[in-house]
């Protein structure tokens, strides 16, 4: 996140979501900060092939030092349609894949952790794959 990029003391960012599995699947995006990002969806399912953009912004007025992220992914059935926080209960840990990754404030505006000037402009997509499809 780069501070030159606020507006009204929000920094937005998307990251893109492709399931390349062979079915569909569960996915939902969790933060150790949730009084510093809002997420848009947290949650949802993508059939076989699918795409979603997930809308993240960081509300500078509470910036904190610990800025990170998980993302869970697991297998459900062709006809799940949506997912909501109490079905996760559902699924067995070892069948949920995991990604970890943090965020920076980049550059003045009281910049916590991380702060300098790293290129945010590059935007990553990261596959989600079923287990065991690998």
């Amino acid at each position: 996140f780069a501070a030159k990029d606020a507006e009204d003391e929000r920094i937005w960012r998307r990251i893109g979501l492709t399931n390349v599995s062979e079915g569909s699947i569960a996915w939902k995006l969790r933060t150790t900060a949730p009084e510093t990002f809002l997420v848009k969806p947290r949650a949802g399912v993508l059939k076989q092939g699918e795409s979603a953009d997930v809308e993240i912004a960081l509300l500078l007025s509470s910036v904190g030092n610990d800025l990170r992220f998980e993302l869970r992914a697991t297998a459900v059935e062709a006809e799940r349609e949506s997912i909501e926080r109490g079905d996760w209960l559902e699924f067995s840990p070892s069948a949920v894949e995991t990604l970890r990754f943090g965020a920076c404030l980049a550059g003045g505006r009281g910049a916590g952790a991380g702060a300098g000037d790293a290129d945010t402009s590059r935007q990553e997509r990261m596959p989600l794959q079923e287990r065991g499809s690998r």
